[in-house]
């Protein structure tokens, strides 16, 4: 038996986009990346028979209690998004260290500007490690939804430890 799993990815619109909801959310950007440089590197790295990279990885600390926007809904239920930007990316995708959903919660991960949607994850996603990495999204700029209807009563874990800025 092998620890291997693997994620059906689905896609749907997030809950904000389904329920037209437009508020202003916290985004970060991330410095700017000298993508020549690093395919320079890349270049010299290749010749030493070292696996070229696909993209920059940014070491963060980003999450529900210290980034983001928490939004409390209507109907009791909340949403928490963050926006995640790094100019001249062809995609971006993050790793949780920490990673915990409640049954009923949902987690979306979008480019803000094109059309591009994963999720939702749910409960199912939880592991015994407590971490998670999404596919890339095709973006430079994405935004990271939780929702949690009003009769979630468990607090999720949802912290992001790496951002990758795909070249």
């Amino acid at each position: 038996y092998s620890g291997l799993f693997a994620v059906i990815n689905t896609f749907e619109d997030s809950y904000s986009v389904v329920n037209n909801i437009n508020t202003p959310y916290t985004s970060i950007t991330m410095d700017e990346v000298d993508v020549d440089a690093l395919i320079r590197e890349d270049g010299n790295s290749r010749d030493k028979g070292i696996p070229m990279r696909y993209a920059h990885s940014f070491e963060v600390d980003y999450g529900i209690e210290n980034a983001g926007t928490w939004e409390e809904l209507d109907d009791g239920g909340r949403i928490w998004r963050l926006g995640i930007h790094s100019k001249g990316a062809y995609g971006i995708k993050v790793l949780f260290d920490a990673f915990h959903l409640p049954v009923g919660a949902k987690l979306y991960i979008f480019s803000k500007d094109d059309d591009m949607t994963i999720g939702p994850y749910t409960h199912e996603e939880n592991n015994e490690y407590g971490t998670f990495g999404i596919p890339l999204v095709k973006s430079e700029h994405i935004v990271i939804e939780y929702y949690e209807p009003h009769n979630v009563s468990t607090s999720p874990k949802l912290n992001i430890n790496n951002v990758f800025h795909s070249y």
